[in-house]
């Protein structure tokens, strides 16, 4: 699986801001990241201004992207990405996953839920 921190090298101008620390967020969500950037450079690629994304993190058991210089059609594929993230497994990528209360919530299908309790 490839490392989150890597999307920096591939959408320099979208992830410029972040460099290595900016994500918090573990791998699971790096092909819901990397799509995200994806449909952000295509859009400013259109006519549309260069989104500019300085923080990735985990929020509430979901994918939470903050950022500048975007339109409407951006902001909407955002939502849409981290609407989708409540069911993708933050740890693993299994888009089988539910959100859990552990004294915070996160995203974790089950098998990475059980390794997160310590049972298995």
């Amino acid at each position: 699986m490839a490392n989150i921190d890597d999307l920096c090298g591939l959408y320099p101008q979208i992830l410029a801001p972040l460099g290595t620390e900016g994500f918090e967020c573990d791998d699971g969500w790096y092909w819901l990241v990397e799509n995200l950037c994806k449909m952000l450079q295509h859009c400013a690629d259109n006519g549309q201004p260069q989104a500019v994304v300085w923080c990735v993190k985990e929020k509430w058991g979901k994918l939470a992207v903050y950022a500048d210089n975007t339109t409407a059609e951006m902001d909407a594929v955002i939502d849409f990405a981290e609407c989708l993230s409540e069911s993708i497994c933050e740890r693993c990528g299994n888009t089988s996953a539910t959100q859990n209360e552990h004294g915070y919530i996160v995203t974790l299908c089950d098998t990475c839920r059980l390794a997160h309790d310590g049972k298995k």
